[in-house]
Formats: structure tokens, sequence, C-alpha cells
């Protein structure tokens, strides 16, 4: 799926805005949260990542296992929630949601965790992840003489975070997940060993470790800088990766609107040669992002409209496994 592309620090969208006013935990007991909706056109490219229940991204068909994919093009509604219970008296909270950071990338993952405040040391969180709508990806992206069949892809885990690291802006996160294809037939259509075809398996775990520290540049601006480390130790060797990346976040807020941007940079380092091209399939990743908040939008204080561009690739050493992404996005949030 589109994450096996870009990480979750590279599409980090609208919900950085909200994100200083819902990591305190509040200091009164009740629900808070948000609801968002919207619509979104994405120009997207890719052989591997076919798209989700509700919404296809790529084609079925490729020609040639040495050219980059075709581009396509889709419209498609996109909503988000994150709804939380505070009990005020212990400092603890209850969330229920789909990260943003993850429904960007088409992990459609939810969480249901727990969020404690532990004196002048920090905010410490669990939370248990599900696929509450599985992705899908090519059963056999190498397929050229038919058309591919899409299968499902969950991921489900636990997650672990610790903000405001010892009453300082410095927040740190860990993931682990257990990623499975319903059907797992990558290589089957070409002529290899049972080995070759074994060392294509996308099934496996997958380890992410996150630090991120925030600058407060003025009253009204913020600078975040994330380092990424990702290990996919899948049962095919040649699938196996460590992705290591950075993100720049910017903010900057008025009375009326609100703009973030998000710069990222990262490569892909495999572990093993590809048999399909007997070489590894090393991969540069770079992407950009920039959403806009109109706040108290139609005079209510608690809705804001926004409008985003993502503009994102992945250059890999084999033309195959390019891909791209371009998405204009429009919509409104509710914070309750």
């Amino acid at each position: 799926m589109l994450k096996q592309l870009f990480p979750a620090a590279l599409l980090v969208f609208t919900m950085n805005t909200y994100a200083s006013d819902v990591t305190a935990i509040p200091q009164q007991s009740g629900w808070d949260g948000f609801l968002m909706g919207g619509l979104g056109n994405t120009q997207f490219s890719s052989n591997f990542v076919s798209g989700t229940q509700m919404n296809s991204l790529s084609s079925a068909e490729t020609d040639s296992l040495y050219n980059s994919p075709h581009t396509e093009s889709s419209f498609a509604v996109q909503y988000n929630f994150d709804i939380r219970y505070t009990f005020a008296h212990s400092g603890t909270q209850i969330v229920l949601g789909n990260l943003m950071q993850d429904a960007l990338r088409l992990d459609f993952s939810q969480q249901l965790g727990i969020r404690q405040k532990v004196n002048n040391e920090g905010i410490v969180s669990v939370s248990y992840l599900f696929s509450g709508m599985p992705s899908e990806v090519w059963a056999d992206p190498y397929q050229t003489d038919a058309q591919r069949s899409s299968t499902e892809k969950s991921a489900n885990g636990v997650r672990l975070g610790w903000e405001q690291v010892w009453a300082t802006p410095l927040t740190l996160t860990y993931t682990r997940r257990e990623q499975s294809l319903t059907e797992e037939s990558s290589g089957r259509s070409l002529d290899l060993t049972a080995n070759e075809q074994q060392s294509l398996d996308r099934n496996g775990t997958i380890n992410s470790l996150e630090g991120a520290y925030r600058w407060r540049l003025q009253n009204n601006q913020q600078l975040t800088g994330a380092l990424i480390w990702e290990n996919y130790d899948l049962q095919g060797d040649a699938m196996s990766r460590t992705r290591i990346g950075g993100q720049l976040t910017h903010s900057l807020s008025t009375q009326n609107y609100t703009i973030v941007s998000n710069l990222y940079a990262g490569a892909l380092l495999y572990d093993e040669n590809n048999p399909v091209y007997d070489t590894k399939t090393d991969t540069a990743e770079t992407a950009v992002n920039v959403s806009l908040f109109r706040h108290n939008l139609f005079g209510v204080n608690s809705l804001s409209g926004l409008a985003a561009v993502l503009w994102g690739q992945s250059n890999s050493q084999e033309d195959f496994f390019d891909s791209t992404i371009t998405r204009v996005s429009v919509g409104v949030v509710y914070k309750f």
C-alpha cells in the first residue's frame, strides 16, 4: 500500500494544526476531539498499491517490468475522526479514532488507547492499532500477461508514546505491527524458483521509531523537526528494508487562518537483491505538503474549512518501483 512508499511522517497533514490543542490532557472531565470530512482528487502511480475497498487508485495492467507505473486519477470522499474522553482527577484520557497520519497514506488503521499524565515527566500512552478499512495491494505486482488481481492487506499492532519527555517539547513514539496479506502471490507469474518467489513475500513485522522536537519561533509560529527509523522485517528477504527519514513542519497561525507546511526526505534501503532484477531496489523519497485552515467558518467557532495540496515521489533504482502522488483536498473540520 501507499505506506510502503511514503512513511507516516511524510503525510502528516492537516491535523498538525490541532496537535498543540490535543497534546495536553484537559483539566476538566468530558469529551473532546474532532470530526473531518472532505473531497479530494488524487493523481497516483504505483505498481504495488491497488487502493482501498472504496477507491481504486492504480491500473490493474502493466506492460513491462522495467517501466515506471502509469498515472491514474481518482476522486473520493475523505473523512477522519478522533474522539477522546478525559478523567481529569486522574489525568487519564481514552482515545478512539483513525490517526490522520495513517489515513492520508491509505492506512485506515483505528487506534484504541489510553494516555496518562505522569507528574512532570510527560504523558505516556499505549494504543492498540487495527485495520478498520484494509487497504488493497496487487497479489502479484509483477504480472504482465493479464490484469492483476487485488488482495487485502492489514497491519495490526501496538503503539507506545511518550509526549513532553521530562517536560520538554520532545515526543518519542514506538510502533510494532504485523503485516498480513490475504493472498501473497508475488512472482508467481514469472519463471522463478521457489526460493526466489519466497524472497518476495510481503508478510511480516514492521517496527518503527520516531522522535520529534518542537520549537516555538514566535507566539504564532512553530517549527517541528522529526527523525524516523522504520524496519520491515518481512518473510521475503528481497522485500525486507529499512527506512530512514527526516521531516520539518512549520505552522503559522493568526486569528482567522493557520498555514501548515511539511517537507520530508528519506531513503529505503533493502536487505537483499530482488530476484526479478538481480539488484537491490533502494529508493529515495521526497514530499511537500501545504495546508490552509480558515477558522470560524460561517461564524461557527468550532468549525474550520481546509484546503491542502500534497506532492510526493519515490524514486527507485528500478523504474518499476517508482511512485508519485499529487493530491488536492478541501473539507471541513469540526472540533468539540
